[in-house]
Formats: structure tokens, sequence, C-alpha cells
């Protein structure tokens, strides 16, 4: 049985602090004329909160060769039994070589499909990403899942039309702060504004000499 809210004013409080449509949408309005709790709202992101874990880093096939169905079934079940239910997570991967301690992106991915990153991240035109990076620079390839869960209780987060639209949304972010590290991301869309955009100092190649003071005072205030 659902939980039914009768359609009573006296039943509704609105405080100082709430907004009426912020309400209304975690409610649904069933044939008799009732409140009726949305359960797909309160799914995942209750209350507008957005929370997200990050994993790995995890090791990833340099080759195709290496990329094989019994290889790839034997990388993800590694990392169930390490971390449960993870392959199965919704949200943003990064790809990247690693050498010594540091890192570079190379590539940027996001998943809302009900299969998780399982199901997506070694699809053949992204292994294509990964191998062609890794025959372009040396280091070893490394996989960081970044994995919505849920704000209060922590699980993972499973695929919804809301998360989709939150998950496009820090892909834009992310897909910008890999470009910042390394221009030669291979990612071809969501690039364009962060290539062509040029604030001297502040977003696009860096100054030769010293800044004026406002771009100083300005990097000062972003933290960058």
């Amino acid at each position: 049985m659902p939980c039914v809210i009768p359609v009573n004013a006296s039943r509704v409080v609105v405080t100082q602090d709430q907004k009426i449509d912020n309400i209304l949408s975690r409610l649904l309005i069933d044939r008799f004329g009732n409140f009726v709790i949305n359960k797909a709202y309160w799914l995942c992101g209750a209350q507008d909160k957005m929370k997200y874990e990050v994993y790995g880093p995890f090791w990833a096939p340099r080759a195709e060769s290496e990329a094989s169905g019994e290889a790839l079934r034997a990388f993800w079940d590694a990392i169930d039994n390490m971390v449960p239910d993870l392959p199965r997570a919704i949200g943003i991967y990064v790809f990247s070589t690693c050498h010594g301690t540091n890192y570079t992106p190379w590539y940027v991915g996001k998943t809302n499909a009900k299969t998780g990153f399982r199901g997506e991240i070694f699809q053949e035109h992204k292994l294509n990403h990964y191998i062609g990076a890794n025959q372009r620079k040396n280091g070893y390839p490394a996989i960081h899942l970044v994995a919505k869960v849920e704000p209060t209780r922590g699980n993972f987060c499973r695929a919804s039309g809301r998360s989709g639209r939150e998950i496009d949304e820090l892909e834009t972010v992310m897909i910008g702060m890999a470009l910042r590290a390394n221009p030669h991301v291979r990612n071809s869309k969501k690039t364009w504004f962060n290539k062509n955009c040029q604030v001297p100092g502040i977003i696009g190649s860096p100054i030769i000499g010293r800044p004026a003071d406002a771009v100083m005072t300005l990097r000062n205030s972003l933290n960058i």
C-alpha cells in the first residue's frame, strides 16, 4: 500500500523555508485525488542532495589482447569482490595513464545504464580510446570510478531519468577539468567551449610573463 496523504490544507504544512513546488515535486496524485509519495523521487537523490564516491585506480587493459571477454569478467569480478555492487553502479569514469605517482587523464565518460559501469566502460569504441592513448604515451592505464550514492543510506544508485540529467552535468564539468590537465583528451563531445574559449590566465593558454594584477587577483579569488 502506498503512503497516502489526503488532499487537505490542514495536513500540508508549509514553513517559511519551504517552497510549495519543492514539496509537490516529491508527491503524485492518485485517481482518488490523494497525494501519494513519489517513490521514484526518493529512490535516489533524496532532499535534492547529490553525492558521489570515488573508487580506484583500477588497472585497465593495455591492448586488445588484454580485453577479451574472460579477462574483462575477471576484471569486474575482482572489483565486485573489493567493493560489492560497484560494477553495477552509475556515474562517471575517467581513464588515465599512470607515471609513477602522476596520472594523465585521457577520456571521461558517463553511464546511467541499467548495466552500470560494467556494461558501459569497455564497449569497443571506448576501448579504442584507451588503447590509442596508451600507445601515444607510456604509462600504465588506470580507471577511476565516480559512483553516485544515495545521500543518507550510502548505497549505490540505479539508473533513472533524474540521475541521468545530473550525471550528464557532472560529466561536462569533469571533461573541462580533464582538458585543463591534458589538452589532448580524446573526448570529442563537450570539448569545443573549453578548447576555444580564451580568458588569459584563467581559461585557455597560459600567459607568458607576469600576469596583470587583475588576472592575479581573480586567480586568487577562484583559487586557481
